[in-house]
Parts: C-alpha cells; structure tokens; sequence
C-alpha cells in the first residue's frame, strides 16, 4: 500500500494476536468508513505474521446471505469440497468450525454485518 500513515500500534496490537496461538478470532469493528479494510490489507501485505498462515482468504459479504450459505462457499474455497446439500445450516457451521480447527488458516470478513441480519 502506497502512503500508509500511522495506525502503528494497531498493526502491531493484530500481529500480536496473529502470533498467539491462543487467539482463534480477532474482530475490528467500527463504523464504515474508519478504515477496517485498510488496516486488514495492510497487515496481511506487510507482516510476516499474516506470511505464517497455511491458508489466507478475503472474502466480503455485500449481501445478506444465511451464515450457512456463506459458510458453505467459504469451506469450498479453502478446500473442503463441495459440501453436502443435505446438511442443515447448523451442520455446515459446526463442519466449518472443525475445518478451521485443524488448520492455520487467516479469514478476513468485509462486511459481516449481512451474516447477522
């Protein structure tokens, strides 16, 4: 990223957190506009810490969408497979959690506020 200024302590504060094996979720929340996007680009393009990760995904969610439905294409891209249309919602999320369990993987979510609606 060209002309990056400042935000120091929070890029050290997430490489922190990408370092300890003890911190599974990181959230940045603020309202739109305050640079969240920004801050995540430039940490997975400028910390060895984000280099460290088996897998890395970005991925936005502009629409709403079932948190199962997203989970679902997100499992996909990292290499899951197709997942079975059968499985319930709850099913898909529990399958993710336990993916994700046994992986270093780095998912970066734009906009997750559509899951929650």
């Amino acid at each position: 990223m060209d002309h990056w200024q400042g935000r120091q302590a929070e890029l050290a504060t997430l490489a922190g957190w990408l370092q300890d094996p003890s911190v599974r979720l990181v959230g940045v929340v603020a309202a739109g506009g305050y640079g969240k996007s920004a801050l995540a680009a430039k940490l997975l393009a400028g910390t060895p810490e984000a280099q460290a990760f088996e897998q890395t995904l970005w991925t936005s969610v502009s629409q709403p969408l079932s948190f199962g439905v997203w989970s679902r294409e997100v499992l996909r891209l990292l290499g899951a497979g197709d997942i079975d249309a059968s499985l319930s919602d709850q099913q898909v999320i529990t399958l993710g959690v336990n993916f994700l369990a046994q992986r270093h993987c780095l998912v970066v979510v734009g906009y997750v506020e559509s899951l929650l609606a």
